[in-house]
C-alpha cells in the first residue's frame, strides 16, 4: 500500500532510470502524430473504472478549433478556469451580474454532452473578490455575499454536476495559529462565512455536489508544515460534517513538481477525507517542470513520472472518484505565465503538446486508471 512507503520524491535520477515502467510504456506506445482522434479517450477509461475525467478550459480555447476538439473528445467534465468566479460575474456590483462568459462554455459544454463543475463561489484569496464586495461586507454583514450565492446557484441550477462552494478559506502551518486565511470574508464574517455559503448554495441548487476546494502540496515545504496543513485542513471538513453542512467532498489541487512532493502526507490527506465519508476530486493536475534540468525528451519522461506515481497513490482509493487536469495542453497552461525557466524553453506540464500530441504524461494517466481498480459510482444529485 502507498500509504505504507517511505516519503517519495520524484528525483531526475529517478526519472530516467532504465527500469522505469512509465519511461519504457510510454515509448512502447504509438506516436499518432496528427491523429489525436485516433488515441484512447481518457474520460472513456476513467469512466469504466467508476471515475469521470475533465479538464480546466479556458475562454481563449473557445475560439480553438483543434484543442476544442480534442477537449471534447478526451473529457468527461468541463471547469472554467475563471468564468464561474465573483469576478467574472459580479465584477462591478451587486445588481450587474454577467454570466455570459460562463454560458458561452456552457454552451460548448452542453453542445458536446460534456458535464460542467462550477469554480468557485467564494476565492478566499484576494484576487478572486470584486472590490464592491470588498467595500460592503463590514457594514452589511453576510447579506450581499449570500445573495451573490443564491443568485448565481439559482441561475446555473439543474445544469451544474458540483461546485467548489469554497476555495483555499485555510492557511496554517506551524507559525500559522488561526487555522484560517485572512481573508475579507474571515476578516469580516468569522470562520461561519464557509458553512454558511454551503447553507446557501444548497437551498439554491439541490441538484449539484458541492465541494471545498484547497491546496496542499508546496514546494519547499516541511514535512511538519505538511502535517500541520493537512491535521487543520481534515478537521475542517469533520467540523463541517458534524454540523450538518451539506458538503460531498474536497476538490484537492493537484499543482504537482518535478522538484518532487511527499507521497506519504498525501495519501495521509486523502485517507483521512475518506474516513470523513466525503469522496475526492483531484481537480488541478498539471506538473510543473521549470526546475528539471534536461532534454525535452527528460522532462517529459520526468514529468510523466509525477503523474503516475500520483494517480496511482491517488486512485488506490475507492473514494478519490474524479481527475481534472488544469488544461490539456501545454499550450495554454498558467505556469508559462507564473514562471520561467533557466533554458528560456517553455514548460511542459500537461498530457498534450503544444502540437496536441500525445506525451508521456498523457500515457501515463492511461495507464493509471487501466489499472486502477473499479469503484462503485457515488451518487450524483438527483
Amino acid at each position: 500500500m502507498f500509504r505504507d512507503r517511505k516519503p517519495h520524491r520524484c528525483s531526475r535520477r529517478q526519472a530516467l532510470a532504465g527500469g522505469s515502467a512509465v519511461v519504457l510504456s510510454s515509448l512502447a506506445r504509438p506516436a499518432f502524430a496528427g491523429a489525436t482522434e485516433e488515441l484512447p479517450d481518457l474520460k472513456e477509461l476513467a469512466a469504466k473504472k467508476g471515475v469521470i475525467f475533465g479538464t480546466a478550459m479556458a475562454q481563449s480555447e473557445l475560439d480553438d478549433a483543434d484543442l476544442s476538439g480534442l477537449i471534447a473528445r478526451q473529457a468527461g467534465l468541463l471547469v472554467s478556469q475563471s468564468d464561474h468566479k465573483l469576478i467574472r460575474i459580479a465584477e462591478h456590483g451587486p445588481d450587474e451580474h454577467n454570466y455570459e462568459r460562463a454560458e458561452r462554455m456552457m454552451r460548448f459544454a452542453e453542445s458536446q454532452k460534456i458535464a460542467v463543475r462550477g469554480h468557485a463561489l467564494i476565492m478566499s484569496g484576494e484576487t478572486g473578490v470584486s472590490p464592491w464586495m470588498e467595500r460592503v461586507l463590514p457594514d452589511q454583514g453576510a447579506a450581499p455575499l449570500e445573495d451573490y450565492i443564491r443568485r448565481t446557484c439559482k441561475h446555473f441550477a439543474g445544469r451544474l454536476e458540483s461546485w467548489d462552494v469554497v476555495n483555499e478559506a485555510i492557511e496554517r502551518g506551524p507559525d500559522l495559529p488561526t487555522g484560517y486565511r485572512e481573508s475579507v470574508f474571515y476578516r469580516c464574517l468569522g470562520p461561519e462565512f464557509i458553512r454558511r455559503a454551503f447553507e446557501v448554495s444548497e437551498e439554491a441548487d439541490p441538484h449539484s455536489l458541492k465541494f471545498y476546494s484547497d491546496s496542499f502540496t508546496f514546494r519547499n515545504r516541511s514535512l511538519e508544515w505538511h502535517r500541520v496543513r493537512r491535521e487543520t485542513m481534515v478537521a475542517l471538513l469533520e467540523d463541517l460534517k458534524a454540523a450538518g453542512t451539506p458538503l460531498d467532498g474536497l476538490a484537492l489541487h493537484g499543482h504537482l513538481s518535478t522538484d518532487g512532493f511527499n507521497i506519504e502526507e498525501e495519501a495521509a490527506l486523502i485517507r483521512d477525507v475518506g474516513s470523513i465519508g466525503l469522496q475526492v476530486y483531484i481537480s488541478e493536475l498539471d506538473v510543473n517542470d521549470t526546475n528539471f534540468v534536461g532534454s525535452v525528451d527528460e522532462r517529459d519522461a520526468a514529468v510523466a513520472t509525477v503523474y503516475k506515481d500520483y494517480l496511482d497513490m491517488a486512485l488506490s482509493f475507492p473514494h478519490v472518484t474524479g481527475v481534472l487536469t488544469w488544461g490539456l495542453s501545454d499550450r495554454g497552461s498558467w505556469i508559462r505565465r507564473k514562471w520561467e525557466r533557466s533554458d528560456a524553453s517553455p514548460q511542459r506540464p500537461l498530457p498534450f503538446a503544444d502540437d496536441l500530441t500525445a506525451k508521456p504524461a498523457f500515457w501515463a494517466m492511461v495507464d493509471a486508471f487501466e489499472n486502477t481498480s473499479a469503484r462503485p459510482q457515488w451518487r450524483g444529485r438527483g
